[in-house]
């Protein structure tokens, strides 16, 4: 593995395990404790595929911007589909999709938190677009937690 110098376990959120899919409910609970949830953590990891639109996903953009409002310090990982045995190659990753991400002369990658309510951005369930407009009007009206 190239990630032979990590001394400290992950865990994970799993929003498709974790919020009830078909009892609106229980479904609506889960998705109102996703900024709590949010923001108990150290770090984030992000997740892209080169075989399925990950980025383009409503929801994978709701938790993108709930990672830059709610944590106080967020140290965000990317994982590519090769992890664990083999790192991501940044510079590809940024050639691919110049839209989202980007990187510096040093190496240091950076990546737009794009609308989650956008025309592009695809939500399987139509009725999701009010509550994940309620969710991004929370996010943009709490004060940063990181100001540097």
């Amino acid at each position: 593995s190239v990630f032979q110098d990590v001394v400290f376990d992950y865990y994970f959120f799993v929003d498709h395990a974790c919020i009830h899919q078909d009892d609106n409910v229980a479904k609506f609970a889960g998705v109102m404790a996703l900024p709590m949830q949010v923001s108990v953590c150290i770090e984030l990891i992000f997740y892209d595929s080169r075989t399925a639109a990950y980025e383009a996903r409503g929801w994978t953009r709701v938790e993108r911007m709930f990672a830059y409002a709610f944590c106080f310090s967020p140290m965000l990982v990317y994982i590519g589909e090769d992890y664990p045995n083999k790192a991501t190659d940044f510079k590809a990753l940024c050639e691919a999709n110049p839209a989202v991400y980007s990187q510096d002369d040093e190496g240091n990658v950076f990546m737009v938190i794009t609308d989650p309510l956008a025309e592009d951005a695809a939500l399987t369930v139509p009725s999701d677009r009010v509550t994940v407009r309620k969710l991004c009007e929370t996010a943009m009206n709490v004060p940063p937690l990181n100001v540097a």
